[in-house]
């Protein structure tokens, strides 16, 4: 059992952390601004700790904050780690990283671009939410799953190139994303999910692999530039409004 008494919350160089055994956590602080380099260790009574989290909400609406550089020895960046930070404008995340939390870098309005590392296997929900300037984003080759909004209304999205170990796009995923132009979505997908590319204005081309069986609820609603697509044969659900306002020939 987690003994409480061996957790300290402690601030080293502007930066707060839990440490326990021999490790450290970065923590919220409401006064986190400018740009910030976590480092991979720190030392505390003569006591060295590897820096080996980023918890949730670490920096959870510090709006000046600009830049973050993120050590090697961090594994994990927590739920709503930076939600919030609209001045953000870059992020170094580091190739150990394994999870990055739900709504990590939800509104992160000035955030351009971002690497996710080969060992993060999943895009959490909401994780990209309203990120508005992001315009590119490289993924890892091992990601299995894209979660609910994760894209939402990353209006400067043109592309994304979505590996085939991935098995499901949640609900939201691309909805707004008004710039993104085509899209070659994994083989192994066997629906599209609700309002999966809602409002995606720019959207020409999109490749809808053979395994799929439905396409859902207003999936490609407002699709305007869409001119055509090919409908496989499993295809067996559209639901309402999956094509509304879309003006093209089904092949």
């Amino acid at each position: 059992m987690l003994s409480l008494a061996n957790i300290y919350a402690i601030n080293i160089d502007g930066i707060n952390y839990n440490i326990q055994d021999n490790e450290a956590s970065v923590i919220r602080s409401s006064n986190y601004s400018g740009e910030i380099t976590i480092p991979a260790t720190i030392k505390y009574n003569n006591k060295v700790y590897k820096v080996t989290a980023i918890s949730n909400e670490a920096f959870y609406y510090c709006e000046e904050l600009t830049s973050v550089s993120i050590s090697s020895n961090v594994k994990t960046i927590g739920e709503e780690a930076f939600k919030g930070c609209s001045s953000l404008t870059s992020v170094d995340i580091p190739n150990n990283i394994t999870s990055i939390g739900k709504q990590a870098f939800y509104g992160c309005t000035n955030l351009s671009s971002i690497t996710i590392p080969q060992n993060v296997t999943k895009i959490e929900n909401e994780v990209f939410y309203k990120c508005s300037n992001l315009s590119s984003i490289s993924v890892s080759s091992n990601l299995t799953s894209i979660g609910e909004s994760a894209f939402y209304e990353c209006s400067n999205l043109t592309s994304i190139n979505i590996p085939n170990s991935v098995t499901a796009i949640g609900d939201f995923a691309f909805r707004g994303c008004e710039k993104l132009t085509d899209i070659v979505l994994p083989n192994n997908m066997t629906a599209i999910s609700k309002q999966t590319f809602y409002g995606c204005k720019k959207l020409v081309f999109v490749s809808i692999p053979n395994k799929v069986t439905r396409i859902g609820n207003a999936a490609f609603m407002g699709c305007v530039s869409l001119k055509s697509i090919s409908i496989p044969n499993n295809v067996t659900i559209i639901d309402d409004s999956a094509f509304s306002n879309c003006v093209f020939r089904a092949l």
